[in-house]
C-alpha cells in the first residue's frame, strides 16, 4: 500500500501572464508514483487526484475537455461554478 501525508507535500502555484487563471495544487497521484509524462499504462494511474486551491473570483484553467479522462470535484470549503457542455453547475462545500 502506498501512503502520503498531504501536509508534508509541496504545493505548486501557477498563474497565467495576466492572472486570469490562478491556482495552487498538490499532485497526490504523482506523489504516489504516477509518472505524468509516461505513455506506459503501468506507470500511470486510472485517474489523477489533486488537492486544488482556487482564489475567489478566479479560474484555475481555461475551458477544456479530455478525450480519455473525467474530472471529479470534492469541494472542501467555499463555492464555485463549474462550466460544462450542458451549461453551468453551482458547487459548494
Amino acid at each position: 500500500m502506498h501512503k502520503v501525508n498531504t501536509t508534508k507535500m509541496v504545493e505548486v502555484t501557477w498563474s497565467s501572464p495576466k492572472r486570469k487563471f490562478v491556482g495552487a495544487g498538490k499532485e497526490i497521484s504523482e506523489e504516489l508514483g504516477r509518472k505524468p509524462e509516461s505513455t506506459d499504462l503501468n506507470e500511470r494511474h486510472p485517474f489523477d487526484v489533486e488537492i486544488l486551491r482556487i482564489p475567489p473570483g478566479k479560474a484555475p484553467y481555461s475551458y477544456h475537455s479530455h478525450s480519455a479522462q473525467w474530472e471529479f470535484y470534492h469541494v472542501i470549503s467555499g463555492s464555485g461554478v463549474v462550466r460544462h457542455e450542458d451549461g453551468t453547475t453551482t458547487i459548494e462545500a
